[in-house]
């Protein structure tokens, strides 16, 4: 099985390091997506961690870096995919289909959606794009209408790419990322293009990491096979 963990690990992991990495190796995926990594020192020696737990391809932003971006790693060979208009979509190739990383900053003017849109328009592959998008639809992936990208989030989805867990959970209310006030929000997707949905097995949420304070997201996990 082929599975995709996609995780926002808040702020580049900090002290909460080597907990993140005990997560990591339990989960045992074989693509990590890591959303607010920081390839400052706390980001290096994450990348020497996951190396030990078998992560030997890796897909990082550029050195010296503390701001939040993503990571993308994988137990299985692969092609760098690397965008030179933003380090907060990368990507490993494989043969059958192209993992994508995201970080959609919140609130903040970015143009992923149209640059995952241009690759796809331009590579003949299947796509899993996956990370913390930082939007989702009112009234259904949050109580109110605050989020931001509501044309561009629809676009996507009528370009081809499918919401891996409403796929699978219909209209299912599950949240990934609660505010101070107790507000749920499911800010955290992964999305396969319509290739794919034939063999997408699962699409879970794993909240014991976030209710652990381990971060304050919780994973995503998807298997196909």
């Amino acid at each position: 099985m082929f599975t995709v963990l996609s995780w926002n690990i808040l702020q580049g992991g900090g002290s909460r390091l080597k907990f993140i990495i005990n997560a990591l190796s339990e989960i045992s995926a074989t693509v990590l997506i890591l959303s607010e990594f920081r390839n400052g020192d706390t980001g290096r020696n994450l990348i020497a961690e996951l190396k030990k737990l078998g992560y030997s391809y890796i897909v990082s932003p550029s050195e010296n870096d503390s701001e939040n971006k993503v990571l993308v790693a994988s137990k299985l060979a692969g092609e760098p995919v690397i965008f030179n208009n933003s380090e907060n979509i990368l990507g490993i190739r494989f043969s059958l289909f192209t993992v994508l990383g995201v970080y959609m900053p919140h609130k903040k003017k970015h143009s992923i959606f149209e640059i995952i849109a241009e690759f796809k328009t331009n590579n003949n592959t299947e796509l899993i794009v996956a990370g913390d998008y930082n939007t989702g639809h009112n009234f259904i992936d949050q109580a109110g209408d605050s989020f931001w990208y509501q044309n561009e989030l629809k676009a996507f989805e009528t370009s081809g790419m499918i919401d891996a867990y409403r796929f699978l959970h219909a209209d299912t209310k599950e949240f990934s990322w609660f505010s101070h006030g107790g507000n749920g929000f499911r800010y955290d997707h992964t999305y396969v293009s319509e290739g794919l949905t034939a063999i997408l097995k699962s699409s879970t949420y794993l909240h014991e990491y976030r209710e652990n304070k381990i971060s304050d997201h919780s994973p995503m996990l998807i298997s196909i096979g």
